[in-house]
């Protein structure tokens, strides 16, 4: 363990007081890192474009229980240099066993797994590989969130579509979800100038499986083009839509879609994870792109989309104020990831938490929340796992 980590692992000693904690008064509990340089589990070496290694573990974009002791599966992203090598896409299958005495995490992979098409072909974070036609999938795949079905399979968004995939626990792709044309990634050189479609680095980035299995939710990082302005190079919004799919609608168009609005607390803040909590409650990573003293906010939300307006048949909405006929979700603070009494404000503040799971509860019976950090494949940046624990009535109220 660094001596950052080190130096965190006995401020978790201290006692900590709820008023920068957030509404769950959530425990953080045990820090833990994966060295930048760490090695995945396949036996490929090959070096990339840039220069990183295709066996250099990294890039944590999700994390999902994988249902036993402390294993977890980690999805690593389109790979390093943003998009601008040919990157196999993969996940990760590793153990993240805490020590609560020391309040340390110690992650070990277990295995890794290909993500191929249906004819078995690796599909690629390259952007080269991206096909110009909006309409085409081609053998691109920008990973982003990662969902356990319980007969094993994998249901996992990617942002270049955006779509969600089904894939089988050996990694190949058994079932496409697709979303309207009118999300469909733009491939407009100028945003200013674009009129319709999802931006790049900014499309379907979270997913999650409400309590009763049969509802699919993705979360848009930010908003569409024709949801947001343009400031320069750059598009701004103040809602990011939450795609509802029922799995049970085989049939039905787009499986009987629904969307709900998210309000951003910032316009240049986005989503990075969604997490059931039950049949209408999620919780909602956001976050900012900084790091250190220019970070503002990385926190998780409580979100109930019950009350809140259906938008699927409404292409583009106002990107300032809703009208009063447009409900968005609700929303309230559950934990404060920068919270002082945690560690990782100012200087220690970390640029990416990517990606949200519930563990196995602890023996006193709290509900464990597990946190794993993108480390953009950086050999000098370890990733980042948290551990909080929670009170099932605060859960619960």
């Amino acid at each position: 363990m660094t001596k950052d980590l080190l130096s965190i692992a006995f401020l978790l000693l201290i006692p900590t007081t709820s008023s920068t904690l957030g509404d769950w008064n959530a425990d953080l509990i045990a820090v833990g890192s994966l060295s930048g340089t760490a090695k995945d589990a396949t036996s490929e070496a090959i070096e990339l474009e840039e220069g990183t290694p295709t066996n250099q573990i990294g890039g944590f974009s999700a994390i999902e229980y994988a249902g036993q002791d402390n294993l977890f599966w980690v999805l690593a992203d389109r790979g390093p240099a943003d998009g601008a090598a040919s990157y196999p896409c993969r996940t990760h299958l590793i153990s993240l066993e805490p020590n609560l005495e020391t309040k340390t995490i110690t992650p070990k992979v277990i295995k890794s797994v290909f993500l191929k098409d249906r004819s078995g072909e690796t599909l690629l974070g390259a952007l080269t590989s991206v096909p110009k036609e909006r309409h085409e999938r081609g053998y691109a795949l920008d990973p982003e969130g990662i969902r356990l079905l319980p007969d094993g399979d994998f249901l996992i968004s990617d942002e270049y579509g955006p779509g969600i995939d089904r894939f089988s626990r050996d990694g190949l792709r058994k079932q496409t979800y697709t979303l309207p044309q009118w999300m469909a990634l733009t491939r407009e050189q100028s945003l200013a100038t674009a009129t319709e479609g999802t931006m790049p680095n900014r499309g379907l980035e979270g997913l999650a499986l409400d309590s009763t299995g049969r509802f699919l939710v993705g979360a848009m990082q930010g908003p569409l083009i024709q949801d947001s302005y343009p400031k320069k190079e750059k598009r701004f919004g103040n809602h990011a839509r939450l795609i509802q799919l029922d799995l049970t609608q085989e049939s039905k168009q787009f499986h009987g879609m629904k969307q709900f609005l998210y309000p951003l607390t910032r316009i240049e803040t986005g989503i990075s994870e969604i997490l059931a909590v039950d049949s209408s409650r999620y919780l909602v990573l956001e976050r900012d792109s900084k790091k250190g003293k220019d970070a503002v906010i990385k926190a998780i939300y409580l979100i109930d989309i019950s009350g809140s307006s259906d938008v699927a048949n409404i292409e583009k909405i106002p990107s300032g104020e809703l009208p009063e006929t447009i409900r968005p979700v609700s929303k309230s603070l559950a934990i404060n990831l920068m919270s002082p009494n945690y560690g990782f404000d100012g200087a220690s503040a970390p640029e990416k938490p990517e990606g949200i799971a519930w563990g196995k509860p602890l023996e006193d019976g709290r509900r464990t929340l597990w946190v794993c950090f993108d480390n953009d494949f950086q050999s000098n940046v370890d990733s980042l796992f948290f551990l909080f624990a929670i009170n099932e009535q605060e859960i619960k109220r």
